[in-house]
């Protein structure tokens, strides 16, 4: 299994648990086509490459992580529309988030419930 999450321009916060080389629910949440945009050196983000031309809401949690984390977008640019994270292997595979995402995230732990 892989572990995923979605953060919806609603600000809603989504874990996806997928099969191995599973990656529908993906593109049901993000869409049919991904752009991978570089994030950490072991997470991506995942969005719609048309998500501003289909008018979608920018998603504002996701550019907030996004500029305190990640590498500067370039100026006046936006993520909109659903955006996924994922992790990336040392060969370019998407694989388990890494765990400190979750605490980015402040998904809460279930173990801990």
């Amino acid at each position: 299994m892989m572990k995923a999450y979605v953060i919806h321009s609603n600000g809603q916060i989504q874990a996806l648990d997928l099969a191995d080389g599973a990656t529908e629910a993906l593109h049901l949440a993000v869409s049919e086509d991904i752009d991978e945009i570089p994030f950490t050196a072991d997470a991506r983000f995942l969005v719609d490459p048309w998500a501003k031309f289909k008018a979608l809401n920018p998603n504002t949690v996701a550019n907030e992580i996004y500029r305190a984390l990640g590498p500067d977008l370039v100026e006046g640019d936006y993520m909109a529309g659903a955006v996924a994270i994922v992790g990336i292997s040392d060969t370019g595979s998407w694989t388990d988030v890494p765990s400190w995402v979750e605490m980015v995230l402040a998904v809460p732990d279930p173990s801990l419930e």
